[in-house]
C-alpha cells in the first residue's frame, strides 16, 4: 500500500502519506481522482485557452517575418501559407475540444486581461480558420505575376489581420477587445488598397477606413455605457450604439455603405475573409456583449428581426442590376447577414413565445452562419479565378468560361445553387429552420388568448420575405452563371481565358465545396454542436433542451439521408451521361438562329438584359438611370443600352449626410483665421466649460450646485 500512494504521490498531489496507510487501494484512487479533478481542471482550462493565443503569436511572428522578407516573394508565399497552417492546428484543436469533446468555457489571465474560449469564440473561430487556410492556398497562384513583388507587403497584412480575428473571439475585456478590433480594421484597411495606384481602389479603402474608425467610435461609446449603472433610457441608448458599432461591421442594412466599395476593391482572397468570416464578428459582438444584461431579450429579438428582414430583402434586391461579380456579391453578404440576424430574432423573440421557435430560429441562424461562410467563400475565390483569366470582373464583358474554366466553372455554378438556397446543398438547411421557427411562433401566438397583432404580422412576414428573397437569389446568380460561363465570349480576354492542370486556387475552392457536402451530410450533429451556446441565451430545464435538440436532430436526419441519395444518384446519372457522350461520334448540325445569317456573341442576353423586367419591376425603388443609343439606319454600326442604379442608402441617406456635415464643415472652417487671440479664446472658453460641468453640475463629484440643492431640501 505504501508503495502504490508513493507511486500515486509521484504523479499527483503532496498529500500525508500516513492518511494512506489506512486506506485501501480504492479509496486512494478515488481521493487522488477528486483531488486532479479539482486542482488540475484549472491548469487545463489554462493550457487549452492558450491555444487560441499561440495561434495570434503564430500569425503576429510570420507577418514580421514576412515584412522583413518581402523583397523575395517565393520565401514570403511560404511563409505565409506556412504560418497560417501552423496556426491553425493549434487553434481547429481548441475548437474541437470545446464543439465535439464537450470542453466548458476556457479563460485564462488576470485581472484586467482575460482571454477566454467558450463554445461561443468556437463557432465564430472556425470559419476564420477555415476560410484563412483555404485563401492562403490561393492566394499563392492569385499573386503569381499579378503584384508578386508586393506579395510580402500582402502576407505581413494578411497575417496579421487573422491574428487579429483570432484575438476579437478569444477577449473580453473591453480595452483589449478594442484594440484587437481596430488592429483587425486597420490590416484589412491595408489589404483593400493592396492596388492602391487604382483611384476606385483608394475611394474603397477612404469609405472602409471611415467605417471602421466610425465603429471603433460607437463600441467605446458603447463600453463606456455598459460599464455604469443604468435603467431603462439609458440602456436604450447603449443597446442603439452596439447595434451601430458592430450593425457597421456586420454590413446591416443602411450600415453596409461600406461593403459593396470594398469587396471589389480588395484581392479575391481578402474579400473571401472579409465576406466569409470578419463580417460575422459583427453579430458576434452584439450575441456576446450587447445582449446580456443590457436590454430584455424580446427586444433585442424584435430588434435584430426586423434589421434582418430589411437587409435581407435589400441586399439581394440590389444585388439584381449589378455588374461586377464581386460588387454583386458583396450585396448578396448583407442578403446573408440579414438572413442570419432574422434567425438570432426568432431565436431571442422566441424565448417567451415558443420553444420550437427559440431553438429552431438560433439553431437557422448558426446553421446559416456556417454554410454561408462555406459557400460566399467559395464565390470569392471562384471571382478570384475568373479576375485571373480574364483580366476583369464586368460580367457583360465576359461569357463561353464554362469551356474554357471548366471546373472554376463548375465549382462556382454549384456554391451559386447552394447560397440560393436551393436543396440538396447546404445552404437550404438554415433557411429550412427559419422557416420552421417563424411557423412555430405563428401556431403559437395563434393559440394564445391575447394575441399580440403586430407580433403576430411580422411572424407572418417572416416567411413572405425569405420566400421573396430565396426567388431573387435564384434570378441573380441564374445570371452570373448565364452571362460569365454560358453563351460565348463577349471578349478577347474571355475568349483567350484558360486554366492550369494544377491550380492551387481550384483546389482552394474544391476543399470548401467539399466541406459543404461534408456539412450537409453531417448536418444531424449540428444542433448537439450548437446546442450549448443557445443553452447561454435561455433558462430551460435540460430535459427541455434535449427534447427540442432531439427534434431537430430527427428533422435533419431525414434531410441529411435523402440528401444523400440524391447526391449518390445526380452522381451516377452524371457519370453514366460521360459514358454515353465517350461512346457517341459528335455530330455537326444546325441551329434555328432567328434568321440571322451570321450570329454573334452580340446578340446573346448579357448581364444587363437579364435582369432588366425585373429593374422595371422594382424601378420605383431603384430609380435607374439609363443611357441609350438607338440603332439608325438599315445597317446600324453603333447602339447601346446602359443602366446604372445608385445604392438607394447612398441616395437617401449617406449624400445628403455628407452634403449637410460638408456645409457645416465650411462654416466651421471660418474660424481657422489665422488670428493667435481667437485660437486662445477659444481654448479660454473650452476650459470654463469644463470646469463649471466638474465642478458645479455633475452630481458624482460633489459639486457646488449639488450642494446647494441638498441645502436647499434640508
Amino acid at each position: 500500500m505504501t508503495r502504490y500512494v508513493q507511486k500515486r504521490l509521484k504523479n499527483g498531489t503532496n498529500n500525508d502519506i500516513v492518511f494512506f496507510s489506512y486506506c485501501s487501494k480504492d479509496v486512494a484512487d478515488e481521493f487522488f481522482d477528486h483531488e486532479n479533478t479539482i486542482t488540475g481542471k484549472k491548469e487545463r482550462e489554462e493550457r487549452i485557452a492558450m491555444l487560441s493565443g499561440i495561434a495570434t503569436g503564430i500569425l503576429l511572428v510570420g507577418g514580421a517575418v514576412a515584412l522583413a522578407l518581402r523583397k523575395k516573394p517565393m520565401i514570403t508565399a511560404r511563409i505565409g501559407v506556412g504560418a497560417v497552417i501552423a496556426a491553425a492546428i493549434p487553434s481547429l484543436f481548441a475548437v474541437i475540444l470545446v464543439l465535439f469533446m464537450g470542453a466548458a468555457s476556457l479563460r485564462m489571465g488576470g485581472e484586467g486581461h482575460s482571454w477566454i474560449f467558450d463554445h461561443l469564440s468556437a463557432i465564430f473561430l472556425l470559419p476564420i480558420v477555415i476560410l484563412s487556410v483555404t485563401c492562403a492556398i490561393h492566394a499563392t497562384e492569385y499573386f503569381r505575376r499579378n503584384g508578386e513583388e508586393r506579395s510580402g507587403i500582402f502576407w505581413c497584412f494578411f497575417l496579421w489581420m487573422i491574428a487579429a480575428m483570432t484575438a476579437v473571439v478569444s477577449v473580453t475585456e473591453p480595452t483589449d477587445f478594442l484594440l484587437a478590433w481596430e488592429l483587425m480594421g486597420v490590416t484589412s484597411f491595408a489589404l483593400v488598397i493592396f492596388d492602391y495606384k487604382e483611384r476606385v481602389v483608394l475611394r474603397a479603402g477612404w469609405v472602409y477606413l471611415l467605417a471602421c474608425h466610425a465603429g471603433a467610435a460607437l463600441l467605446i461609446l458603447f463600453f463606456l455605457g455598459r460599464s455604469m449603472a443604468f435603467e431603462w433610457p439609458t440602456a436604450g441608448t447603449v443597446f442603439a450604439l452596439a447595434m451601430l458599432g458592430f450593425g457597421l461591421k456586420a454590413g446591416f442594412v443602411i450600415l453596409h455603405v461600406w461593403l459593396p466599395e470594398a469587396h471589389p476593391a480588395a484581392p479575391s482572397p481578402v474579400s473571401a475573409v472579409m465576406s466569409g468570416a470578419m463580417i460575422n464578428l459583427g453579430l458576434y459582438g452584439i450575441l456576446r456583449f450587447a445582449c446580456e444584461g443590457v436590454i430584455p431579450a424580446e427586444i433585442t429579438g424584435w430588434t435584430l428581426l426586423l434589421i434582418g428582414m430589411t437587409g435581407a430583402l435589400f441586399g439581394i434586391l440590389f444585388a439584381l442590376p449589378q455588374r461586377n461579380i464581386k460588387t454583386l456579391l458583396a450585396y448578396s453578404s448583407i442578403e446573408n447577414i440579414g438572413i442570419i440576424s432574422i434567425g438570432f430574432g426568432l431565436g431571442f423573440a422566441g424565448i417567451n413565445i415558443s420553444e420550437q421557435m427559440c431553438f429552431f430560429g438560433f439553431l437557422g441562424a448558426f446553421l446559416h452562419l456556417w454554410n454561408h461562410a462555406l459557400l460566399k467563400g467559395g464565390l470569392f475565390l471562384g471571382a478570384g479565378a475568373v479576375m485571373k483569366a480574364c483580366h476583369s470582373l464586368e460580367m457583360d464583358r465576359m461569357g463561353g468560361l464554362m469551356q474554357r474554366i471548366p471546373r472554376t466553372g463548375a465549382l462556382f455554378a454549384l456554391n451559386s445553387c447552394g447560397i440560393s438556397g436551393l436543396p440538396p446543398l447546404n445552404g437550404f438547411l438554415g433557411e429550412l429552420f427559419l422557416y420552421l421557427a417563424a411557423f412555430s411562433g405563428i401556431i403559437s401566438l395563434a393559440e394564445k388568448e391575447q394575441i399580440k397583432v403586430v407580433f403576430l404580422i411580422v411572424l407572418v412576414a417572416v416567411p413572405v420575405v425569405l420566400s421573396l428573397t430565396g426567388g431573387l437569389a435564384v434570378a441573380v446568380f441564374a445570371k452570373v452563371v448565364g452571362a460569365v460561363f454560358l453563351g460565348e465570349p463577349r471578349s478577347l480576354q474571355a475568349a483567350e481565358a484558360s486554366e492550369h492542370k494544377h491550380s492551387a486556387m481550384t483546389l482552394a475552392t474544391l476543399i470548401l465545396f467539399g466541406l459543404c457536402i461534408v456539412s450537409a451530410a453531417f448536418s444531424a450533429l449540428m444542433p448537439k454542436v450548437f446546442a450549448p451556446v443557445i443553452a447561454h441565451f435561455i433558462s430551460w430545464s435540460p430535459e427541455t433542451l434535449t427534447g427540442v435538440g432531439t427534434e431537430a436532430s430527427e428533422i435533419l436526419l431525414r434531410v441529411s439521408v435523402v440528401y444523400c441519395v440524391v447526391i449518390v444518384l445526380f452522381g451516377l446519372i452524371v457519370l453514366w451521361r460521360m459514358r454515353q457522350l465517350r461512346r457517341q461520334k459528335p455530330e455537326i448540325h444546325g441551329t434555328w438562329d432567328c434568321a440571322f445569317a451570321l450570329p454573334t456573341a452580340r446578340m446573346e442576353y448579357t448581364c444587363t438584359a437579364f435582369s432588366q423586367p425585373l429593374l422595371e419591376l422594382f424601378r420605383g425603388f431603384f430609380r435607374p438611370r439609363k443611357k441609350i443609343v438607338l440603332p439608325k439606319g438599315l445597317f446600324p454600326n453603333e447602339e447601346a443600352i446602359e443602366i446604372d442604379v445608385e445604392d438607394a442608402a447612398d441616395r437617401m441617406v449617406w449624400d445628403p449626410l455628407f452634403v449637410f456635415l460638408g456645409k457645416v464643415a465650411d462654416k466651421v472652417h471660418k474660424l481657422q483665421s489665422g488670428y493667435l487671440h481667437l485660437y486662445i479664446l477659444i481654448m479660454v472658453l473650452a476650459l470654463l466649460g469644463m470646469l463649471i460641468w466638474g465642478l458645479l453640475l455633475r452630481e458624482d463629484s460633489g459639486g457646488v450646485f449639488q450642494i446647494i440643492l441638498e441645502e436647499a431640501g434640508e
